[in-house]
């Protein structure tokens, strides 16, 4: 029997229709697609490795036009015009290892918005977030016929944010790589120790609703699957970190086991908790999965209850859950860090690496966008670099406020579409626009009002988009709320929800001797539709007490303190609100032990030692110039400049790059204060003393605040131990 990947065109096409969310069906011609089915055709019949691949690798991992939650753009023959010439000839190790090299030429790492442009659009300008990177990478060796993935870990337990990178086939076994970060081995990057600490990594695949597609896993454990909204998950964590398979089982406050309860699996990631995978409880109440060894915050939710707990699957691998988690004081356990990494490169590696990373920063050029002038000055610098059709800016005026003229509502790819004659009447409209019937499929995937009205469905996200978009059209300023992204319009100069839901009254209250910044030290989460979402109440100064309308409900107030060695303590408060009843909730941070927060280890010599002694502390900071982890500390250092300037008479801050300092002597100060050499940056607070107080390697989201506090430490330590968390 023919495999349907060698059964023409057509079929291919057929079978991308199906596959897609139902979204992109509005969304994108279907010249598009077609583009995709003929470019599969073509790598299949010219590469053989891409003759050789089984027909599920070539189905989701070459042919497949969906990566994520990317705008789709019909680049693979551009992709292939560059690169098939490169790779001709050479072994498919070697092919993969040069569509990296160039990706790395052509695009490097930039902290941008959550918004995932297409990989034309990164190709243009240079630069993109991780998200970004890995997407553009997998097109690239999807266009010259190489089976990729996407693989992310979705938030990390360790440290803050989360990482995306590419896995791809070699003839015989998935290999790792970081996209646009060329090493000169595959199963490197510098991602390798933070992945060995997850909960949870996976990749996934867009297949539609109705098709079994467990036929082309058949090596696979079903309990590593995962089929939701149409989209398949598959679990990895297994290839990067120690794991178990764990089960929850859950019951009904009446003992009954409650079958097909969605539950829900989060970690503590930006003082929030931060969903990383979902599960469908069978009729004896039970979910399993595989997961890393730490804590994982649990919810299960069924019609007309829930019930939650706190799980360390270190230590036990099953769990019963019967009810609501109590609040309180907790500590949130990350996994442990990783006593092995693959064997450090030779100098002869080294210095190819080097040379590839000149080359490419050399090659590699950002494309000029549109300039910020008329209309184009309302949308931002991401934007810019888009193949957007200019009728979409047609009669936008600059100068009035985005909120009436702006193009852009959230995260929607941006068309051009005609507007229905609603009237002017924003309740009107919120009426219109919730009778729309509900889209199916892949529920985050961003929707622009030209695929909603083509499509007359919508997700709920995309409803919210789209009743802003009516608004602006009728000459009404409406936006996504700043606080929680409900929609809103302006009325005689004040922001209103539309169907005025009832008004409640909070004032969050901070310590008198410490700020709380949002999304670091603190989270306020309303429960919306069975979920918690998080509310961007902002940052709050010593003793400052901040108000809030929010709507009547549930609500979920976080703390918590990053520990050094990546766990946390942390303070839960549920509480609710009533409508016209005012409340104050101040805000309790857990106080962790001087012994928590602080080493004291003497140092060996090592290079910049010199410099030891010129202020009671001294920070160190050996880079890697141009790298991702190096960037985010960068950009952490200056986000903290104040905090650092404050301390200017008492710590010295010094960076060194391998141009400047020799690194060699690193390995013996990395292994006295267990840390990893080989993963760069390495960051040292010091004593002027010649004892380390702290150290940390690699990619750590949260190191410029966490050092300020670690300054902090040192200076109020005594001999006596501070008392415990509340005692």
């Amino acid at each position: 029997m023919r495999s349907l990947s060698d059964a023409g065109e057509e079929a291919l096409l057929e079978h991308i229709l199906k596959a897609l969310p139902p979204s992109d069906l509005g969304e994108y011609p279907i010249e598009l697609f077609r583009s995709y089915a003929r470019h599969g055709c073509l790598v299949r019949g010219e590469f053989p490795w891409c003759r050789a691949l089984p027909e599920g690798l070539f189905l989701r991992d070459v042919l497949a036009p969906r990566v994520n939650t990317e705008e789709l753009c019909d680049c693979r023959p551009l992709f292939y015009q560059e690169l098939a010439p490169r790779v001709r000839g050479l072994s498919l190790e070697e092919a993969i290892l040069e569509v990296n090299r160039w990706c790395a030429q052509h695009v490097t790492y930039r902290s941008t918005d959550d918004r995932t442009s297409s990989p034309l659009a990164v190709y243009r300008r240079g630069w993109g977030r991780c998200g970004e990177e890995s997407t553009f990478t997998v097109n690239a060796l999807r266009s010259v016929g190489i089976a990729a993935r996407q693989v992310y870990a979705p938030f990390w337990s360790h440290c803050d944010d989360n990482h995306a990178w590419v896995e791809a086939w070699d003839g015989s076994s998935w290999r790792y790589l970081g996209a646009c970060e060329p090493e000169p081995l595959l199963d490197r990057g510098w991602f390798t120790g933070a992945a060995a600490r997850a909960m949870l990594i996976h990749t996934r695949w867009f297949v539609g609703e109705g098709e079994d597609f467990s036929r082309f896993y058949p090596h696979t454990d079903p309990v590593d699957l995962d089929l939701r909204d149409g989209v398949l998950y598959e679990t990895l964590t297994a290839r990067y970190a120690p794991t178990k398979v764990c089960a929850v089982t859950v019951y009904k406050p009446d003992g009954a086991p409650a079958a097909g309860a969605r539950v829900t699996f989060s970690v503590l990631n930006m003082a929030a908790f931060r969903p990383i995978a979902q599960r469908v409880a069978d009729e004896t109440g039970m979910a399993r999965l595989r997961l890393g060894l730490g804590s994982v915050f649990v919810t299960a939710q069924w019609p007309g209850g829930r019930a939650e707990a706190l799980w360390d699957t270190l230590h036990s691998a099953r769990l019963t859950l019967t009810g609501p988690a109590p609040g309180g004081l907790f500590t949130f356990w990350a996994p442990a860090a990783p006593d092995q990494f693959p064997p450090p490169l030779t100098a002869q590696q080294k210095a190819r690496r080097a040379a590839v990373l000149e080359e490419a920063a050399s090659l590699r050029r950002e494309r000029p966008l549109r300039p910020a002038q008329g209309p184009w000055a309302l949308l931002s610098e991401k934007d810019r670099s888009e193949d957007i059709d200019p009728r979409v800016l047609e009669g936008y005026d600059p100068e009035k406020p985005p909120e009436l003229v702006s193009p852009r509502v959230g995260l929607e790819p941006l068309r051009f579409w005609s507007s229905p004659d609603l009237g002017r009447d924003p309740e009107e409209i919120w009426k219109w626009v919730r009778a729309l019937p509900a889209l199916p499929g892949y529920k985050d995937l961003p929707q622009s009002p030209l695929s909603a009205l083509a499509l007359g469905a919508a997700g709920e996200g995309a409803k919210d988009v789209l009743f802003c978009a009516l608004c602006r059209r009728a000459g009404v300023p409406a936006r996504l709320s700043p606080l929680d992204g409900a929609p809103e319009y302006q009325k005689d100069g004040v922001f209103l929800r539309p169907g005025d839901p009832a008004a409640a009254s909070l004032s969050l209250l901070a310590p008198a001797d410490r700020g709380a910044a949002c999304w670091q030290d603190y989270t306020l989460s309303r429960l919306k539709n069975g979920a918690w979402k998080h509310l961007s109440t902002g940052h709050l100064k010593a003793g400052e007490a901040r108000a809030l309308s929010l709507p009547a409900g549930a609500f979920r107030l976080l703390t918590a303190v990053r520990l050094p060695g990546g766990d946390q303590l942390f303070w839960q408060e549920d509480f609710d609100l009533q409508a016209g009843e005012p409340r104050v909730i101040p805000l309790r941070f857990p106080r962790p032990r001087s012994g928590q927060l602080l080493q004291s280890l003497p140092l060996p010599p090592f290079p910049g030692r010199e410099h030891l002694g010129d202020k009671p502390y001294t920070l160190f900071c050996w880079l890697e110039p141009g790298r991702e982890p190096t960037e985010h500390l960068l950009g952490e250092l200056k986000k903290e400049q104040a905090g650092f300037r404050a301390w200017g008479d008492r710590c010295a801050v010094r960076l060194f790059t391998p141009k400047d300092t020799d690194y060699s002597g690193l390995s013996a100060l990395s292994r006295q204060l267990f840390v990893e050499p080989e993963r760069l940056p390495l960051v040292l607070l010091a004593h002027k003393s010649g004892r380390g107080l702290y150290a940390c390697s690699g990619y750590n989201v949260g190191t410029g605040a966490l050092l300020l506090q670690l300054l902090q430490a040192a200076e109020e330590k005594t001999t006596q131990e501070e008392p415990e968390n509340g005692k």
